[in-house]
C-alpha cells in the first residue's frame, strides 16, 4: 500500500507536527516498527532542512526523523528492499 499510495502522517503529532517516523537503521517491534518488510526512503539533501525533523536521543544507536508525509511524497523515492539487499546493507 505504501509503495502504491505513499506514506500517511501518524495520528499522534509531535510538537513539530504530524509525520512519518524514519530511521537510518532497520528497527523491529521493540522500537515501534510494524511488519517484516524493509522500505528504503531516499530524499534529496536540498529539499528541506532535515535537522529540523530529527529526533535526537543520545542513547539511541541510530538516527531517527519525524518527517511530514507530504515532503516524502513530493520529493522522496521509496522502494522495497529484497532480503539479499537487507543482508548486504545490514549484516547480522
Amino acid at each position: 500500500m505504501i509503495l502504491r499510495e505513499g506514506f500517511l502522517d501518524s495520528g499522534s503529532p509531535l510538537p513539530i507536527g504530524e509525520g512519518v517516523y524514519l530511521s537510518d537503521y532497520p528497527l523491529d517491534c521493540n522500537e515501534g516498527a510494524k511488519g517484516w518488510q524493509l522500505l528504503e526512503v531516499t530524499l534529496p539533501d536540498d529539499c528541506c532542512d532535515f535537522s529540523y525533523y530529527e529526533l535526537v536521543e543520545e542513547e539511541k544507536p541510530y538516527r531517527e526523523w519525524f518527517i511530514p508525509a507530504e515532503i516524502i511524497k513530493r520529493f522522496g523515492s521509496i522502494r522495497l528492499l529484497s532480503i539479499e539487499e537487507e543482508d548486504e546493507l545490514f549484516p547480522v
